[in-house]
């Protein structure tokens, strides 16, 4: 927890979300770290075990991290605003953050490979711009990247 937010400030309920979350990402990862670190065989997902796979990575994996993304759009804004309330500069603040997640993520790479640390800094570079956007702006470029990521 952090020292600096007194227990008032935190909102309990995205806490708890939050460490489900975790707990969710860390079950799913659980048999990348077996194959890692007993460099057992990779798993067989032919058959019944893919379809299993597949069902797994659509109704678990997909949501745990969707939300965990969400949550991480929820902490920027809670962050800055309440860097703002206090009268910083809640941009150059997240900014500098973002630098130690992504220095971190970087290194983070080496010692487990298909970290995502990296990637939520790089992503969080461009929604500092958007802080203070008008809505219909965020809605724009929500619809052009659908438009490009659609899948």
């Amino acid at each position: 927890m952090n020292p600096s937010i007194t227990q008032k400030k935190r909102i309990i309920s995205l806490d708890i979300i939050r460490r489900i979350a975790l707990f969710g990402i860390l079950f799913i990862n659980v048999g990348a770290f077996q194959v890692l670190i007993e460099g057992g065989p990779m798993p067989d997902y032919s058959g019944i075990n893919g379809m299993i796979d597949t069902l797994i990575k659509v109704f678990i994996e997909k949501k745990f991290f969707s939300t965990f993304s969400f949550l991480f759009g929820v902490g920027f804004y809670i962050f800055a605003s309440r860097a703002e309330s206090r009268g910083d500069k809640p941009r150059l603040r997240f900014f500098r953050r973002l630098m130690a997640l992504l220095l971190l993520g970087s290194i983070h790479i080496f010692i487990f490979w298909g970290s995502i640390l990296a990637v939520y800094a790089i992503i969080g570079l461009f929604l500092i711009r958007f802080y203070h956007a008008k809505i219909s702006t965020i809605g724009k470029w929500l619809g052009v990247v659908f438009i490009l990521f659609r899948t």
